[in-house]
């Protein structure tokens, strides 16, 4: 007996993305993946970056599903990993509570981030400094 396709999750057509269904468990048609961003995929550096996600959660294929692409800019380099965006954000709203605690914890870092430039930066500063006495 043929495989039974669900028809999409939000329109109920039958023209299933294959790719979607297989890799990551999402009944979704092509046209509401065009329309809707959290069905595009992303990179791992793009789930740990805006999502807040350490590489051992996005290592876990249990928690997170993914793919493996030949990276674009040179094929000898490793694979890249890739992620369903709305998975990613459904696990980052579940680890951090809700979609503005994860904006909180992006904002914390990016300013922990900023400090640390700038203390690298006075400090360089500091050890380049020359005193000269005018007579």
């Amino acid at each position: 007996s043929p495989e039974m396709v669900l028809p999409c999750s939000i329109c109920e057509s039958v023209h299933i993305d294959p790719e979607l269904s297989e890799n990551f468990g999402v009944s979704v048609c092509y046209d509401c993946k065009d329309s809707n961003p959290l069905f595009g995929i992303i990179t791992k550096t793009q789930a740990r970056n805006e999502y807040m996600l350490t590489d051992e959660e996005l290592a876990d294929s249990s928690l997170m599903p993914s793919i493996s692409r030949k990276n674009p800019h040179n094929p000898r380099w490793a694979d890249m990993k890739l992620y369903l965006r709305l998975q990613v954000r459904e696990f980052a709203i579940n680890k951090y509570g809700s979609e503005d605690a994860i904006k909180e914890a992006l904002e914390s870092k990016n300013e922990t981030r900023t400090d640390r430039k700038s203390k690298q930066f006075l400090k360089k500063l500091k050890g380049t400094i020359t005193y000269q006495y005018y007579i």
